[in-house]
């Protein structure tokens, strides 16, 4: 079986992205994925439509930070 390869998705706000950037995951060849992505404390909606998607697909994990922390700090947590 192939290695598992992490995708770290830190994300602030992109509600208007963010499910295109999580297709273009989804849309790989490569299979034994997981996509991490960690919310910056997002404020538009982003949270809701993450755990939308998040139901049909097992591969996403979703953690969101008690509050805004920048970007550095929510790529280390994905890392965690």
């Amino acid at each position: 079986m192939n290695k598992l390869v992490s995708v770290i998705i830190p994300n602030y706000n992109s509600s208007l992205y963010i499910e295109d950037t999580i297709n273009s995951v989804l849309n790989q060849s490569y299979e034994n994925i997981e996509i991490i992505i960690v919310d910056d404390f997002s404020s538009d909606g982003t949270e809701n439509l993450v755990k939308k998607i998040k139901k049909n697909f097992e591969k996403i994990k979703y953690i969101k930070n008690p509050k805004n922390l920048g970007t550095g700090f929510s790529f280390l947590k994905g890392l965690e």
